[in-house]
Protein backbone atom coordinates (compact mmCIF):
# COMPACT_ATOMS: atom_id res chain seq x y z
CA UNK A 1 0.00 0.00 0.00
CA UNK A 2 1.02 3.66 -0.87
CA UNK A 3 0.59 6.64 0.98
CA UNK A 4 -1.57 9.49 -0.60
CA UNK A 5 -3.10 12.47 0.22
CA UNK A 6 -6.54 13.71 -0.98
CA UNK A 7 -7.76 17.36 -1.39
CA UNK A 8 -10.89 18.46 -2.48
CA UNK A 9 -13.00 21.52 -2.79
CA UNK A 10 -16.22 21.21 -2.09
CA UNK A 11 -19.04 23.17 -3.08
CA UNK A 12 -20.34 25.95 -0.53
CA UNK A 13 -24.29 25.55 -1.93
CA UNK A 14 -24.44 22.19 -0.67
CA UNK A 15 -24.74 23.09 2.99
CA UNK A 16 -23.12 22.41 6.43
CA UNK A 17 -25.39 19.29 7.39
CA UNK A 18 -24.48 17.76 3.93
CA UNK A 19 -20.86 19.16 3.67
CA UNK A 20 -20.51 16.26 6.50
CA UNK A 21 -22.14 13.71 4.96
CA UNK A 22 -19.87 14.12 1.94
CA UNK A 23 -16.70 14.58 4.08
CA UNK A 24 -18.02 10.78 5.63
CA UNK A 25 -19.10 9.14 2.19
CA UNK A 26 -15.51 9.13 1.15
CA UNK A 27 -14.07 8.38 4.51
CA UNK A 28 -16.31 5.32 4.75
CA UNK A 29 -15.04 4.43 0.95
CA UNK A 30 -11.43 4.50 1.71
CA UNK A 31 -12.06 2.14 4.54
CA UNK A 32 -14.61 -0.21 2.98
CA UNK A 33 -12.27 -0.72 -0.35
CA UNK A 34 -9.03 -1.63 2.35
CA UNK A 35 -7.81 2.08 2.52
CA UNK A 36 -6.54 2.79 6.44
CA UNK A 37 -7.23 7.19 6.98
CA UNK A 38 -4.14 8.53 8.87
CA UNK A 39 -5.59 12.09 9.29
CA UNK A 40 -8.56 13.75 7.94
CA UNK A 41 -7.96 17.83 8.36
CA UNK A 42 -10.97 19.96 7.19
CA UNK A 43 -9.71 23.02 6.27
CA UNK A 44 -13.60 25.27 6.40
CA UNK A 45 -14.96 27.53 4.18
CA UNK A 46 -11.95 29.59 1.99
CA UNK A 47 -11.92 31.77 -0.42
CA UNK A 48 -10.87 30.60 -4.05
CA UNK A 49 -7.74 32.01 -6.01
CA UNK A 50 -9.61 32.26 -9.23
CA UNK A 51 -13.72 31.35 -10.62
CA UNK A 52 -14.17 30.03 -13.60
CA UNK A 53 -17.46 28.21 -15.42
CA UNK A 54 -16.34 24.37 -14.29
CA UNK A 55 -15.86 25.72 -10.59
CA UNK A 56 -20.01 26.81 -11.19
CA UNK A 57 -18.62 30.61 -10.90
CA UNK A 58 -18.25 30.07 -7.04
CA UNK A 59 -16.00 32.14 -5.07
CA UNK A 60 -15.66 29.79 -2.18
CA UNK A 61 -15.06 26.55 -1.17
CA UNK A 62 -14.93 24.04 1.69
CA UNK A 63 -11.14 22.37 1.49
CA UNK A 64 -10.95 18.81 2.85
CA UNK A 65 -7.56 16.91 3.39
CA UNK A 66 -7.43 13.32 3.80
CA UNK A 67 -4.70 11.53 4.23
CA UNK A 68 -4.29 7.95 3.85
CA UNK A 69 -2.88 4.81 2.29
CA UNK A 70 -4.54 2.49 -0.13
CA UNK A 71 -3.86 0.14 -3.05
CA UNK A 72 -3.63 2.20 -6.27
CA UNK A 73 -6.82 0.34 -7.77
CA UNK A 74 -9.08 2.32 -5.02
CA UNK A 75 -7.53 5.56 -6.58
CA UNK A 76 -9.02 4.79 -9.74
CA UNK A 77 -12.38 3.94 -8.26
CA UNK A 78 -12.42 7.26 -6.12
CA UNK A 79 -11.70 9.31 -9.33
CA UNK A 80 -14.83 8.44 -11.19
CA UNK A 81 -16.54 8.64 -7.94
CA UNK A 82 -15.31 12.41 -7.38
CA UNK A 83 -15.62 12.97 -10.99
CA UNK A 84 -19.35 12.45 -10.92
CA UNK A 85 -20.39 14.04 -7.21
CA UNK A 86 -21.73 17.00 -7.79
CA UNK A 87 -21.04 18.21 -4.71
CA UNK A 88 -17.15 18.03 -5.21
CA UNK A 89 -15.79 21.42 -7.07
CA UNK A 90 -12.13 20.23 -7.89
CA UNK A 91 -10.07 17.43 -6.46
CA UNK A 92 -6.47 16.21 -6.20
CA UNK A 93 -4.67 13.05 -5.17
CA UNK A 94 -0.78 13.38 -4.15
CA UNK A 95 1.53 10.52 -3.63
Amino acid sequence: MKNYELVCILDPQVGDGQYEQIVDMYKASIEENGGEIAQIDNWGLRRLAYTSASLKNRRQGYYVLYQFAAETSLIDQMEQALKLDEGVLRFLFTV
